[in-house]
This record gives C-alpha cells, sequence and structure tokens, in this order.
C-alpha cells in the first residue's frame, strides 16, 4: 500500500502525503496512528525492532476506524495477514 504518513523520532515530526486533508476517517486514522508513534517517543519507548512499535499504533488507528463503521481492511486493504508481517520482527 501507499504511505500516507510517517513519523521522524528525532525531529519528533509527523509528515503527511501531500493529498492528505483530513477530511475523512480514514484519512484522520493516518494522523492517530502517528500520534501514537509521537506518544511513544515521548515516553522514551523502546522496541526490539521498528515493526514492534506499528502494533500499538495499528490497534489505536483501526479502533478509530471501527467509531465510523470501518476497519484496517476496508480502509487501507491491510487483512490480519498482511498487519501481522507489519508488526513482526523478523531477526
Amino acid at each position: 500500500g501507499e504511505v500516507m504518513g510517517a513519523y521522524d523520532e528525532a525531529s519528533r515530526t509527523i509528515y503527511l502525503t501531500e493529498g492528505w486533508n483530513g477530511r475523512t476517517p480514514d484519512q484522520l486514522s493516518v494522523l492517530v496512528h502517528e500520534m501514537v508513534h509521537h506518544l511513544q517517543a515521548s515516553a522514551d519507548m523502546r522496541f526490539a525492532c521498528p515493526a514492534e512499535r506499528e502494533v500499538l499504533a495499528y490497534r489505536a488507528q483501526d479502533a478509530w476506524l471501527r467509531l465510523f463503521g470501518m476497519d484496517l481492511e476496508s480502509a487501507f486493504g491491510m487483512d490480519a495477514a498482511t498487519l501481522l508481517v507489519a508488526t513482526v520482527c523478523t531477526h
């Protein structure tokens, strides 16, 4: 899938794609996801690998989407297998 947002821990900056406007629940969910990363960095949380930090971010994003009758699969095509691959350390 297309990357719609990113968090730079060093500068504590959230980056969103140029087309992001926050007008829909799925677009706002990207901000929710990146805000989780900001809170993780602010709390100085450490993870075994970059994928591990995605677990809570995706969980929060999915919970947000469910408030609007959506989920990660319907909004972004992220099924359980894709989500597992995105959140498991491979080393």
